[in-house]
């Protein structure tokens, strides 16, 4: 049997976290009873777990200790009593090994919501041991490599992540956990990251289609698409581009299938971050 400890630094920011008046209870509660939900479902996955038991609870601790003054700041000791054998090599110490895990897994998430909110297109490929994240606009390409496990590790972790962002208001500026191997740092910007939202993608796709709703007065309706590799033949709400914001253009697709090129609606969902739901489509142009 042997003992592993890791230390992290939790820093709470914001007007709810101040010495003099007090700890605002509720940030503070959710902030750290997040972190062991997200520490747990780690340690869960890396021993093949699917609940913590009560030798679970004996085997994987967590602790509090060294509350420093000012905005609150404080030590969480990461104890793990068994020894955990790595799904592949990805750490030098296996006291790290469960942090790490949280670490890879968060960056993993956060590069994919990145890239969606900004409308840019990801591709995951698996090569060997480790998967391959690619983003980009068609001009910049940006990669990331993580262990190939991470995946399915972060989808369990996606939900706690994005619960955590919604501690971010106002009242509380950022939650940041800090150490010497990497940071998780969730401020008012990044934050926006894991919350739900709707973007309009960079790549535009070539669609067959007939409009059967129309309306003149905001240039939107329904759009019955068919025969796309990119859409599921449906029927789907539509919006105009501006260049082409005219009844005429309205008319001429009204009832009468036509290939347009456009871009897709979609609404990013933290908690199911490789999932797409298109709401609707935005038509740039007839072909």
């Amino acid at each position: 049997m042997r003992e592993n400890n890791q230390k992290i630094t939790i820093h709470i920011m914001g007007t709810a976290m101040d010495s003099e008046k007090g700890y605002e209870l509720s940030y503070l509660i959710k902030s750290l009873q997040k972190f062991e939900k997200i520490s747990q479902k780690t340690y869960l996955y890396l021993t093949s777990q699917n609940r913590m038991t009560e030798k679970a609870n004996d085997d994987f601790k967590l602790y509090i200790n060294d509350i420093r003054p000012g905005s609150f700041k404080a030590d969480i000791v990461v104890f793990c009593q068994n020894y955990i054998l790595p799904l592949v090599p990805i750490v030098t110490e296996h006291r790290d090994i469960i942090w790490e895990c949280v670490l890879k897994s968060f960056e993993f998430l956060k590069s994919i919501a990145k890239a969606k909110k900004e409308g840019k297109t990801v591709q995951i490929e698996n090569q060997g041991n480790n998967v391959i994240v690619n983003t980009g606009d068609g001009v910049t390409i940006n990669q990331f490599v993580y262990p190939n496990f991470i995946p399915e590790l972060a989808e369990r972790l996606a939900k706690p992540f994005s619960e955590m962002a919604g501690i971010v208001d106002g009242d509380v500026e950022g939650v940041a956990f800090e150490s010497k191997t990497g940071d998780i740092i969730l401020d008012i910007e990044s934050s926006k990251y894991f919350k739900k939202h709707t973007y309009l993608t960079e790549k535009s796709f070539e669609i067959i289609g007939e409009m059967t709703v129309i309306n003149s007065n905001n240039y939107k309706g329904k759009i019955k698409i068919s025969d796309s590799e990119d859409f599921k033949d449906d029927e789907y709400s539509f919006e105009l581009s501006n260049d082409l914001k005219y009844s005429e253009f309205l008319q001429s697709g009204f009832l009468r299938e036509a290939k347009y090129r456009c871009s897709k609606k979609v609404i990013f969902d933290p908690t199911d971050p490789l999932g797409e739901k298109i709401v609707a489509v935005r038509i740039l142009e007839k072909i």
